[in-house]
């Protein structure tokens, strides 16, 4: 917007009207979102950690360590996406003697939202609508092309819960440090 202002220092109409119905939106958040408690939650109350598993590795152990911080309680939630392949990952949790219970989710139509966004409803409802935390393992310290395509579901479920009252998604970053790094793009240029 371009503003000009007269000899005598005003703001013609238009301008006025234009600059009013841009501030307005922001005025109505404002007003939406100022509290009048003088008190702030300190506490989470009880609440509803769940761990998306894709695989039982680094990734996932990481945040599982981050769930057991944050404490509630906690649930790592697989979703098996075509007919096999549960068994696998059931063996591999034992394997790994995790005190965290695993819950293995089918999806009949090979989608990882509805089946996770039927279970986090249904959390809810049983738990009288105690907040659900979704803790998302992702990668870090890959190229930006890398982080595109290694972290897409987590952005895909980030999207699914962002307007879901009560629920909140958390990435939990697994660093691929060092030599970690160094060999993945080395391998990645044999590609």
């Amino acid at each position: 917007m371009k503003t000009e202002v007269s000899a005598k220092g005003l703001l013609r109409r238009d301008q006025i009207t234009e600059l009013l119905s841009t501030k307005l939106p922001y005025v109505l958040v404002a007003r939406h979102t100022l509290s009048n408690d003088a008190v702030c939650r300190s506490s989470m109350g009880d609440h509803i950690v769940l761990v998306l598993i894709g695989e039982a590795n680094k990734p996932a152990l990481n945040a599982l360590g981050y769930a057991r911080q944050l404490g509630g309680q906690t649930l790592a939630v697989h979703i098996l996406i075509g007919p096999c392949g549960k068994d696998v990952i059931v063996t591999r949790w034992a394997k790994l003697n995790i005190d965290i219970p695993l819950l293995v989710l089918d999806s009949p139509n090979d989608s990882i939202i509805e089946p996770l966004n039927d279970f986090v409803r249904k959390v809810r409802q049983r738990n009288h609508g105690n907040s659900v935390t979704i803790l998302l393992p992702v990668l870090a310290g890959l190229e930006w092309w890398q982080r595109f395509l290694h972290n897409r579901s987590a952005r895909l479920i980030e999207r699914a819960f962002e307007n879901m009252a009560g629920v909140s998604t958390i990435r939990v970053p697994f660093s691929l440090g060092g030599d970690s790094v160094e060999k993945f793009k080395h391998w990645n240029k044999g590609i």
